[in-house]
């Protein structure tokens, strides 16, 4: 189990961790740089590891420090469910940013000409 930082968020670490099967316990945050955690385990749709508090931090840590076969369990389903995502999809990612830039190019030459 990863433990997130707070208020500033691991990101690439959290990306890592799950490409790991390292279950990311992190907290729900107030800006922009503290919610890319949060952010990432709910795309990658993992809500049950995001904390709303101090409190309920500490209470998902102990939780599953105290139930490792719960852990285990989310660590064995853990790869699958995230290589299905939008987060993990670098073919799909690619195709559509290259679209994006091919479309974009388009729309400069269409306003030049």
């Amino acid at each position: 189990m990863c433990l997130d930082t707070f208020p500033f968020n691991g990101v690439t670490t959290t990306f890592e961790a799950l490409w790991k099967n390292v279950p990311v316990i992190t907290k729900t945050g107030y800006n922009f740089n503290s919610r890319c955690g949060e952010s990432i385990l709910k795309n990658a749709n993992i809500d049950k590891f995001i904390a709303t508090s101090n409190e309920d931090y500490v209470e998902k840590a102990v939780f599953y420090s105290n139930n490792i076969n719960e852990l285990e369990n989310k660590r064995k389903q853990l790869f699958d469910e995230i290589s299905e995502t939008p987060l993990f999809d670098t073919k799909g990612f690619s195709k559509n940013f290259c679209e994006a830039l091919d479309d974009m190019h388009k729309q400069v030459i269409k306003n030049y000409k």
